[in-house]
This record gives structure tokens, C-alpha cells and sequence, in this order.
């Protein structure tokens, strides 16, 4: 009988339910929705995707789930449902790919050689539960689909795409029944943005002649034009100071504007810095059309009893963004742990980036041992997907050295400005000192230097946390007291409204703040980790920077006269006498090669030349591992290998949270109440921190480590362990602090 098998109820009394065909049929309309703007009508694709939605829950025709969904029998083994769907898509469809999607569209894509063996497993009659669907469906036969592509690595990116308009068309037709409010998505209008982008650039020249803002137009207008070129790969070679956040954002508006492209994707490398370029979007935009997207906390870590897990599961699935807005600002981690990921969650925005305009602030950091994974699907993206993408950096990464560039299969990098060493020159503000590199420097020497400069406001950028450390307790006992008040600590040790706190806006008059010291012409000492060198919108008329990789030193010095009031401000590399001296890995390896590069150009030529850095990229990558092991398991289709190997942060890190500010008495008032919400989720993002595994296994071993609620994962730090100058403390405690 028709409509007798049901795909959900609200209740035990059946006062609200869904027939299995309206889900069916339903899933299937919106997959082949979703999968016409994805594969830029391709009809194979966008059929295959329909019958992909229209099988993927075939297994709750079995008399076990109906059971299970009306209440008479517990979950089991028995009442699992994808499986049977992905039998009859390999069986009927003969679609390795739609069996794929259909198997993992519960607990994730599986490694695509294990398929075959999970579908010989079933002993029930695949033919009688796809009669089922037949006659529901009112057809005697459905067409099959074989593979559309010879190459592996295309095929392993199109079973991403499918699985993602599956994901995504199930949730959202499993939402609506269950009543989530589903807003309509607002639209990219990239004319009417482009106005207000315009606008916002003209009210920001309080100097229109000055040189630095001359230049900073003409950058914004080669970007504009830019826009209106055929869409492939971009590159933006801009130093600091060139204002490319605004001008990266103008090429993306206008290429949108001529190819009808749906949104604009913003890449940021950290965590730190993604509130502050999407508040500048907003700024300028309005919150309607920004969204930023990233998660300190993975809300599958949340407990609890199965009733508190059911009860949580929709408010959980639907908070995972699937970037169905205009502008997207996000973290490296966020979009390329999800290009990788096997996870139903993370795959449900895939198909959403295809047509979009793709930014990447600060490319350098594209990390290395995802290079060649990377690139490749980037090719995939701009070749099959509608995409361009846009590499912005002042210190420009290459792509073009051999096994690297064939990743990108003959497309050529435009570079968008075509005189880049002029601009360099036009834009230089700051002197590099090689001097100190002749010899080690001790932190008592070092700290000499830097209290005795005449400035009296300096940055010294070292290279772990611990320097950082050790440099500030050393400048401490050389200040005065009464100076004790200009000195400073940054380090991702810290939370980020920390982090802000120190800072504090740019405007600031505060004398407690960096920024507030920085524009009184007060004394100013900061010792802080390579952080800082994330676009942190900070003005040293000094900085010292530890010898590190080249890039790394050239974007400290982005924060050395960063608005070109000085003549020239000054960058001075030292050698710290000090052990470790570096992060092992590439970190290690790429600081080797600086020093050798840095004895063969002058200081002048760091400073002026990009090209330099083409040829450090060049000699660096050959030197390093970049991905093709996971190049081999993605061959493979080897889903569940490949989310395991691409993780941008290779090292097993935790995230807790801070005991700081106005997280404390959240904190206290969660666990009164024993209660916490998504809002509270939300609250507490710019109050994580995160540790090394081994560190997080250190403070539990101190006690220094408690859960939030009982029934919630979430670690939370004791505040005996976090400090108001450093942040989390293990070992290291300050010397004022050891003194009774």
C-alpha cells in the first residue's frame, strides 16, 4: 500500500510523520537542484544525482526500521538502513560513486574498495526492497549510470560533490519536516555591493594625495579591472600596506558581476585574524550578506544520554553552515580539512563553493605537506566547477616549479599587477639590518639592545612561545618599574579576547593597551610569537625579528612603520643564543635556507625585490614532503586515509577553554544551571585556547584540566592555570608570581 512506510516521525503517536516517498522524492528533487548549478549542466550528473536521493534511504523499506521508527523494537545492527540503498545503486544503478554517497550519508564516505565487500555481506532480498520502492515510485525500471571520467583523481572529487548535494538535500528536507525555520538565503547583488565597496574606499582617503593612498587606488582599480577577465587562477603580489583586503574583495565583486558567479569565498590562514577581516567586510557590506564561518569546538564531541543526544542532533546538524550565503569568511582549516574531510557535516558545503570566486589572504601559508592535494583540487574546482581563485600575497608563494605547476595542468597564474618591483619600491618602508646575523645573541644582550633603542617602542618577534616567554621576563628586569607598564606579551597561548584586550582597537588613547601606547607616543615593548605576523594591524616604528623563514620575516617587517609616517622604519634579523632555537620540520628547514639566502642578497633587495621569493618557494618545495601520499590514497578512493593524512594542523591539538574575562562567570553560571546552549557555543569561541595533546595530557595530570558540564566534552581550563599576562602556564611561571 502506498505511503504504508514512513521515513520519520515527530512522535510516538504517529501525530506527525513523513511517507518515505515524499522523503524520497523529495531528497531526489533538491539533489538534482543542487547538482545542475554543480555540474554546470552536465545531465548525466544531475540524473545520477536524482536517483542518488532517491535510493539513499531504499533500506528503510525493511520491516526492521519501520519497526525501529514506530517504537517497537530497539536500535541495532539490524535497523541500519544505508547499506541496503548503496546495494541497490551498485546493483541497479551500476554507480560506484552513488553507492558511495549512499553507504556514508550517515557515518561518512568509506574507502571505495571496501564496498564491494560490505554489499556481498547482506543477506536479505535487495530486489524485493527495491520492488518496494519501485511501485512507490510508479516505475518498473530506473537507468544506470557508469563512471563519466577515465582519471581517479576527478572521480574522487565528483563522489565528493555528489556525496555533498546528498547530504545536503537530506537535511534540509529532514528540517523542514521537523520545522527548523529555514530562512531563504540572501542573494549576491555584486552591483549594489560594489557601490557600497566604492564608497566605503572614497570615505577612507582622508589624504587622497598622499602617495601611499595614490598607490593604494591604483591597486583597487587594477583589481577591478582585473575582474572582468576569463576566470582561471589570479595572483595579488602586494606588500603590506597596499591595502589589498578592500582590493582583493573589489576583483572578486566585478568577476562575480561578469561570469554570474553566487558568492565570494575569503580564505584567511588564522583563527586570530578572521573576525577582523569579516568585521571589515560587514563594515562595509552589512551583516546580511557576510557569514563567518569556523569552530574552536567540534559539537560531535558534545555527550550526553541518548534522550540528550536525540535532543540535540537536529539543533546540531542544522548549525553546521552549508555557505548557502553571499560572502564566506573562513580559515584555511575550515576549507581544506572539508575539501579532505569523509564526514557528512563537513561535505554538506562542497557543493556550494562550485561558482564562487575563491580569495586566499596571505597563500604563503597554504600548508606544505597539502601542497600537491591542494593545487590539484583547486585545478579540479576552476576546470570542472566554475570557480576562479585568487592567490594574494606580499610574499607570494611559486607555483610554478616542476611537479608543483603540472598539479594545475597548464593553467597559467595571472598576475594582477604587472610592475610589482616598482610597487615594492614605491611602497618601501622599512630598512633591513643584517648586522646582528654575524653572531648568536644571548636574551641579555638582545634585551640591552632593545630598552636601550631611542625609540622606546619596539616589537621582537621570536619564534616558539617559550622565547616569548623568556624575552619578556628578561625585559622586565631590565625596565624600571615604573616602565613595567609599556611591556607586553602575544602568543596563541592566549585567547583571542585576550589577545584583543592587550591590543586594543586601533584607535585606542587606553595606556593599559598596546595600540593606546603605540598613538600616544608612549614607551612600547612587546614580545610576542610569530602571531603577530598574521595581519595584525599593529605600527612599531622598531622590530626584531629572530631568524626564520624568509616570508615569515618579511611579513614581521609588515608591521614595522605600517602606515608610512616614518622615512623608514627598522627591521633587525638576530641570531638568539638560545636552545631550541626552532620548531622542527619545515619550520627548521626553511629558517636553513633563509640564512643562506640572506648571505647572498642585500638588505635593500629583501625589501624591494618579490622575485626573491619565487626563487626561495623554488628551492624550498623539492626539500620538503607536499602531499603525494595522500595523492595515492585519494587514487584509491581511499576516503577514510585521506581524512586521516589532510589535516592542515598535522599535530593532535585540543581545544579548551579559557578562564578569562567575561568567560568566567559563564563558565560559573553554566555549571549552576547545568545547562548550555548554541548561544553559549557561540560565546565561547574567542575564548579557546588551543594545546598539543601532550600539553592537554600534562594539565590533566595537574588537575588543571575540568569538564564543563558532566554530560559535555568540553575541557575547560582551571584558573590557577591561565594567566592575565601569558595565558595558559604549565611549567613556566612568571618570576613575580614564585615571590611571597
Amino acid at each position: 500500500m502506498k505511503n504504508k512506510y514512513l521515513a520519520h516521525i515527530h512522535d510516538q503517536d504517529f501525530q506527525r510523520s513523513q511517507s518515505l516517498i515524499d522523503h524520497l522524492q523529495n531528497v531526489a528533487q533538491k539533489c538534482a537542484v543542487f547538482s545542475q548549478s554543480t555540474f554546470h549542466q552536465d545531465n548525466n550528473f544531475q540524473d545520477l544525482s536524482f536517483f542518488c536521493g532517491l535510493l539513499h534511504d531504499a533500506g528503510k523499506y525493511r520491516e526492521a526500521f519501520q519497526d525501529y521508527l514506530a517504537g517497537r523494537r530497539e536500535r541495532n545492527h539490524d535497523t541500519h538502513h544505508a547499506i541496503f540503498g548503496a546495494a541497490i545503486a551498485w546493483r541497479f544503478l551500476q554507480s560506484p560513486l552513488a553507492a558511495l554517497c549512499i553507504q556514508g550519508h550517515h557515518s561518512g564516505l568509506h574507502n571505495g574498495e571496501l564496498i564491494k565487500n560490505d554489499i556481498d555481506k547482506i543477506d536479505e532480498d535487495i530486489q524485493k526492497i527495491f520492488d518496494c520502492l519501485l511501485a512507490d515510485y510508479c516505475s518498473d525500471k530506473i537507468p544506470i549510470f557508469p563512471l563519466c571520467s577515465n582519471d581517479s583523481l576527478t572521480v574522487e572529487f565528483q563522489t565528493r560533490m555528489l556525496f555533498s548535494c546528498l547530504i545536503d538535500a537530506d537535511w534540509l528536507d529532514t528540517a523542514e519536516f521537523f520545522g527548523a525555520d529555514l530562512c531563504s538565503p540572501t542573494i549576491l547583488a555584486p552591483d549594489i555591493l560594489l557601490d557600497r565597496l566604492q564608497s566605503h574606499v572614497t570615505e577612507l582617503s582622508t589624504n587622497p594625495d598622499s602617495n601611499i593612498q595614490q598607490i593604494r587606488r591604483s591597486i583597487f582599480s587594477s583589481c577591478l579591472e582585473a575582474g572582468s577577465k576569463s576566470q582561471g587562477f589570479f595572483s595579488l603580489t602586494v606588500p603590506t600596506g597596499g591595502g589589498k583586503t578592500l582590493s582583493m574583495m573589489a576583483f572578486a565583486l566585478n568577476h562575480a558581476k561578469v561570469h554570474n558567479l553566487r558568492r565570494v569565498i575569503v580564505v584567511i590562514p588564522y583563527l586570530s585574524i578572521i573576525e577582523q577581516n569579516a568585521k571589515i567586510y560587514r563594515d562595509v557590506f552589512g551583516d546580511e550578506f557576510v557569514i563567518e564561518h569556523h569552530s574552536s569546538v567540534k559539537l560531535d564531541e558534545v555527550g550526553g544520554t541518548e534522550e540528550e543526544q536525540k535532543k540535540r542532533e537536529w539543533e546540531r546538524k542544522l548549525s553546521i553552515e552549508n555557505w548557502d550565503a553571499p560572502i564566506i569568511v573562513t580559515t584555511s582549516v575550515q576549507l581544506i580539512e572539508s575539501l579532505f574531510s569523509n564526514k557528512p557535516g563537513p561535505c554538506r558545503k562542497l557543493h556550494n563553493i562550485s561558482n564562487s570566486v575563491i580569495l586566499f589572504d596571505e597563500s604563503q601559508l597554504i600548508p606544505f605537506h597539502l601542497l600537491e592535494p591542494c593545487l590539484d583540487v583547486f585545478h579540479e574546482l576552476v576546470s570542472s566547477y566554475g570557480c576562479s581563485i585568487l592567490f594574494s600575497s606580499a610574499t607570494q608563494p611559486s607555483f610554478t616549479c616542476k611537479n608543483i605547476a603540472s598539479l594545475l595542468k597548464n593553467y597559467e597564474i595571472h598576475e594582477i599587477i604587472s610592475n610589482s618591483s616598482s610597487l615594492y619600491q614605491n611602497l618601501k618602508r622599512v630598512h633591513f639590518n643584517f648586522d646582528l646575523l654575524d653572531d648568536s645573541l644571548s636574551w641579555n644582550k638582545l634585551t640591552q639592545k632593545i630598552t636601550q633603542h631611542p625609540q622606546k617602542q619596539v616589537l621582537t618577534v621570536t619564534n616558539i612561545r617559550r622565547h616569548a616567554f623568556d624575552l619578556y621576563e628578561n625585559v622586565k628586569t631590565h625596565l624600571p618599574s615604573e616602565e613595567h607598564d609599556s611591556l607586553f606579551h602575544l602568543s596563541s597561548a592566549m585567547c583571542a579576547e585576550h589577545r584583543s584586550d592587550i591590543l586594543g582597537s586601533k584607535e585606542s588613547r587606553d595606556d593599559r593597551t598596546i595600540h593606546g601606547r603605540l598613538n600616544l607616543h608612549l614607551p612600547c615593548y612587546l614580545a610576542s610569537t610569530q602571531l603577530v605576523e598574521a595581519s595584525v594591524d599593529i605600527n612599531f616604528p622598531v622590530v626584531y625579528r629572530a631568524l626564520g623563514p624568509l616570508d615569515s620575516i618579511v611579513q614581521s617587517a609588515g608591521r614595522c612603520n605600517r602606515e608610512g609616517k616614518l622615512d623608514a622604519g627598522e627591521v633587525i634579523v638576530f641570531n638568539p643564543d638560545v636552545s631550541p632555537t626552532l620548531p622542527q620540520g619545515l619550520y627548521s628547514t626553511a629558517t636553513n635556507l633563509t640564512s643562506v639566502i640572506l648571505q647572498r642578497i642585500t638588505p635593500d633587495q629583501l625589501a624591494c625585490d618579490p622575485g626573491i621569493f619565487e626563487s626561495y618557494f623554488n628551492q624550498l618545495y623539492p626539500l620538503t614532503n607536499t602531499g603525494d601520499e595522500i595523492q595515492r590514497a585519494r587514487k584509491k578512493l581511499q576516503y577514510q586515509v585521506v581524512v586521516k593524512q589532510a589535516k592542515v594542523i598535522k599535530e593532535n591539538s585540543v581545544s579548551i577553554i579559557a578562564p578569562y574575562g567575561k568567560a568566567i562567570e559563564r563558565i560559573r553560571n553554566i555549571k549552576k544551571e547545568n545547562h548550555f546552549t548554541q548561544s553559549d557555543l557561540r560565546f565561547f569561541q574567542r575564548y579557546m585556547v588551543t594545546v598539543y595533546q601532550q600539553d592537554y595530557f600534562r594539565l590533566s595530570n595537574l588537575q588543571g584540566i575540568d569538564n564543563l558540564l558532566p554530560w559535555i566534552e568540553i575541557p575547560v581550563l582551571r584558573e590557577g592555570f591561565y594567566h592575565q599576562t601569558f595565558g595558559v602556564i604549565i611549567d613556566k611561571i612568571p618570576v613575580e608570581d614564585c615571590i611571597v
